[in-house]
């Protein structure tokens, strides 16, 4: 290794190839990482820099490239580029915000335990797939977890990655090992190479769930020797003893996954998935656990049953893990690195909050996740210009006259199941027509598809009396949103003339411009100023794209939306959105169709509303 840096990133300039650096948002020991701006392909990445050009450093760089590009999973922090610029090497990779584990452990030292066994559910379902492709990861650790703003977790830092039955990639040189000793199983921290596999991914992810179960490591020590020692030699308290509520179960699958012999552990990834999934199933009088997806953003994992707040505290209506953790500061961890670079969270009005246990939703809260684990978002009474766009106002004052609640995102293929019971209308589904279309989707990523294919007639007849009956309080009601009410609040609550000349409402705001960035539609026709883009032939996960400003995603695309009301003639029902198969202009706020209510398409689904009764 070079004395001083050979190629140093103190001062780069801010051209760099077909990337603009915007700024330094992370440094250690072995280099820097910069936000950028991809000129080609006109997104923003991280750039991983290495300050020294030493064999070792670049063939770590490489393992890690090759690593993560034989990956898709949105579990898994894709690659995009490896190079050298001008003499400086680069790693570029997925910008993503959000928050390490680590730090949310650091802040949280009693979390829910379910919300724990969901958590570490997901991570194992992304390393089952890195696992599927014969990838190891051999640094699993907290730091090198990133959680999104939505608090799905993201696998980071693949450098010492290896491939199942390599034998050019070996973790340790000459008298040093390689790793994080107190997340290593023993088998490396002995330094035997040969008894590494996917057993020794299965070991860490137990030690992180050790972790998270109980607030503290299950080894620590004065110094790294130390703690390697305790890794091969020593037992750690059961987790129950340090946190009484922990039960049976749970300890066991812990325990099982930090077994000392790799032959004592789960045989598989997969085996210890199925086992938390087992345990979360006799947990939960509600759905079955959801799960993962790639990234393609589409496949992105959806919403859990329970919350984790940044005061630690359980949210009982079956939230997204997630949603509480859009409130801690963001975090791009950058794991073996040593960096961290501190992001803000984007702005959102849709944290999750807590449900009292009458199962009211809060009154004045801003959202609330039911019991089915859809998340509702609360939309402010007020009068608007209805049926603007292309820079033209709408043309008559409408008011909502009541605060209601919308659901941040279309009722998934598993929220139907759930709660209509029964089999999975959607044509993109296991059962259904474009089966072969969604071959190669996880069955639990497809869960978090929207729900297609259901005519007006069946959502009011199979689905809104049971959600009813499961959430009555007498107050409130669920019932699909009036096409005023959706108009509104596609338009994120716009109330002057001017904000409503405008087609589409994005997190940025307001715009004639459509871009298949911007959502699920047949983006070789963008609208307005947007260059072209590419089309699915598909819907994708709820909420791959960003939301408006009142946190509601899809609101443009993915699939129509049917609303309550009856149009103007006949017995016809509005529908809105525009979908995945449709030019960037059909998606417009104010753009509409309309079909009998016993319709049924694949291109057609629906978001509930909840109102007070009247």
């Amino acid at each position: 290794m070079s004395d001083t840096p050979a190629n140093s990133t103190a001062d780069p300039p801010r051209a760099f190839g077909r990337y603009r650096l915007l700024k330094k948002i992370g440094e250690g020991g072995m280099g820097d990482v910069w936000l950028a701006h991809d000129d080609s392909l006109d997104r923003r990445v991280a750039l991983k820099m290495p300050k020294y050009d030493d064999e070792q450093t670049l063939a770590r760089l490489r393992r890690e490239a090759k690593a993560a590009a034989a990956l898709d999973h949105p579990g898994i922090c894709p690659i995009y580029d490896f190079g050298e610029i001008d003499g400086q090497f680069y790693l570029a990779l997925a910008f993503i915000e959000g928050t390490s584990l680590a730090d949310v452990a650091a802040r949280n030292k009693a979390l829910p335990l379910a919300n724990v066994a969901e958590l570490v559910w997901r991570i194992a379902a992304a390393l089952e797939h890195a696992h599927g492709r014969d990838v190891i990861h051999r640094d699993l650790k907290p730091a090198n977890i990133l959680l999104r703003p939505d608090g799905s977790p993201v696998v980071m830092d693949f450098g010492l990655a290896r491939r199942v039955d390599s034998v050019d990639l070996r973790l340790t040189v000459t008298g040093m090992v390689m790793g994080t000793p107190a997340y290593m199983p023993p088998e490396q921290a002995r330094g035997d190479i040969d008894d590494m596999g996917p057993g020794s991914d299965i070991y860490s992810l137990g030690v992180i769930l050790y972790e998270l179960l109980t607030g503290r490591r299950a080894f620590s020590g004065p110094n790294s020797n130390a703690v390697l020692h305790q890794v091969q030699t020593a037992d750690p308290p059961r987790p129950s003893s340090l946190r009484p509520e922990v039960g049976a179960p749970l300890e066991a699958i812990c325990l099982k996954a930090m077994a000392k012999r790799p032959e004592d552990r789960f045989p598989t990834m997969t085996a210890f998935r199925l086992a938390l999934t087992a345990h979360l199933r006799d947990k939960s009088a509600t759905s079955p656990v959801t799960a993962p997806a790639p990234v393609v953003v589409e496949e992105d994992p959806a919403p859990l049953k329970g919350g984790i707040s940044p005061s630690g505290k359980k949210s009982r209506a079956a939230a997204l893990l997630l949603g509480a953790l859009a409130l801690l500061i963001g975090v791009l961890s950058l794991g073996a690195w040593g960096m961290l670079a501190l992001q803000p969270a984007p702005s959102s009005t849709n944290g999750a909050v807590a449900k009292p246990a009458d199962g009211k939703p809060p009154g004045d809260e801003k959202s609330f996740t039911n019991t089915f684990g859809m998340k509702m978002v609360s939309i402010p009474r007020g009068t608007f210009w209805m049926g603007g766009g292309a820079g033209k106002p709408g043309d008559k004052p409408v008011t909502i006259p009541h605060d209601f609640y919308l659901g941040t995102t279309e009722v998934t293929q598993g929220q139907w199941v759930a709660v209509a019971g029964g089999a999975n209308p959607s044509h993109f589904s296991r059962n259904g027509g474009g089966t072969d279309v969604v071959k190669n989707i996880l069955d639990a990523d497809l869960a978090q598809f929207p729900v297609e294919n259901v005519s007006w007639d069946m959502i009011q007849k199979d689905f809104l009396p049971k959600l009813n009956a499961r959430e009555a309080n007498g107050k409130w009601t669920y019932r699909l949103p009036t096409e005023a009410e959706w108009e509104y609040a596609c338009r994120a609550g716009a109330t002057s003339l001017t904000d409503s000349s405008y087609d589409f409402y994005l997190d940025r705001g307001p715009t004639n411009d459509l871009s298949s960035a911007d959502a699920n539609f047949d983006g070789r026709h963008p609208a307005g100023k947007a260059d072209k883009g590419t089309i699915r032939e598909r819907p994708c996960r709820v909420g791959s794209y960003k939301p408006n400003k009142l946190g509601l995603y899809d609101m443009h695309g993915n699939v129509w939306e049917w609303c309550e009301d009856p149009s103007e003639s006949g017995p016809a029902r509005v529908d809105r959105s525009g979908c995945w198969s449709d030019l960037g202009s059909d998606c417009a706020a104010g753009s509409r169709r309309r079909d009998d209510p016993s319709s049924r398409r694949y291109s057609l689904g629906f978001r509930v509303a909840r109102v007070p009764v009247r």
